[in-house]
């Protein structure tokens, strides 16, 4: 086998499980209040920017940061963009027959045929520029909701305020965090590597079968799978901020004919 057996079970996020999984986090189950764990983050100057917003003394939106969707365009626009940033992952890192039938996908950035002895750099580099469309696409996403929030009801209102506080806050550590995936996931590239190369081997590769076809070795494609599920999975970890302001316009807005 390929892979070590999982290091701890978690029950967290689908990121957080999937690295643990991989044995690159250890990620024991936290009995952290969420209010405490978010003090850890916040500066003063937070603090106070959030305790303005929950306290409803955040300035006014100006008509520019006001949004006119229904609530049925805001789900329209949240599945557009969850679907456009999945079908390019999807693209990069798995082959053709093997994708989800989410729409028309571009051909895959990623050379599905590279031999053994590649380097990680192409992988590196991808990861990082579907970072950075993630977080565009979702950051365009969260601003148009919190329009729609803000020409809504007070308490509607003081959401918004508050998630544009939040992002500025929590978003900037987020990403700090999320961006280490790329060299967490080298180590699982390496450590694939190696094992396939201790299979290959004098002595143990000549009892395996050889392949019919010099396509790309087993490893890799467990790599380009491994790496489509984590993007995947970051892609919905990015995408909860948004899906929170979605559902509180689907629970205190009524949805609008169009």
């Amino acid at each position: 086998m390929l892979r070590e057996p999982p290091r701890t079970r978690f029950t967290g996020p689908a990121l957080i499980r999937l690295l643990t999984q991989f044995g690159l986090v250890d990620a024991p189950e936290s009995t952290q209040g969420l209010a405490d764990g978010l003090s850890q983050w916040l500066a003063w100057t937070d603090a106070i920017a959030l305790s303005a917003a929950l306290d409803g003394g955040a300035p006014a939106p100006t008509p520019a940061a006001t949004c006119s969707f229904s609530l049925a365009g805001a789900e329209r626009e949240f599945a557009r963009v969850r679907t456009t940033l999945a079908e390019a992952i999807d693209a990069d890192f798995l082959p053709a027959l093997a994708r989800p039938q989410r729409g028309s996908a571009p051909a895959p950035a990623i050379d599905t045929t590279t031999r053994p002895g590649t380097d990680y750099a192409p992988y590196r580099q991808r990861h990082l520029a579907r970072q950075k469309a993630i977080e565009a696409g979702i950051a365009r996403l969260r601003g148009q909701l919190r329009g729609a929030l803000a020409g809504g009801a007070p308490p509607l209102r003081k959401l918004a305020a508050v998630d544009a506080v939040l992002e500025q806050v929590v978003g900037a550590r987020e990403q700090h965090l999320l961006s280490k995936l790329p060299s967490l996931l080298e180590r699982h590239f390496e450590r694939l590597r190696r094992a396939a190369g201790a299979l290959a081997a004098p002595g143990v590769s000549d009892a395996l079968p050889a392949p019919a076809q010099p396509t790309a070795p087993a490893w890799l494609d467990v790599f380009h799978k491994d790496l489509h599920q984590v993007l995947l999975a970051e892609l919905e970890l990015r995408l909860q901020p948004a899906e929170g302001l979605l559902d509180a316009l689907r629970s205190r807005q009524p949805a609008h004919h169009e």
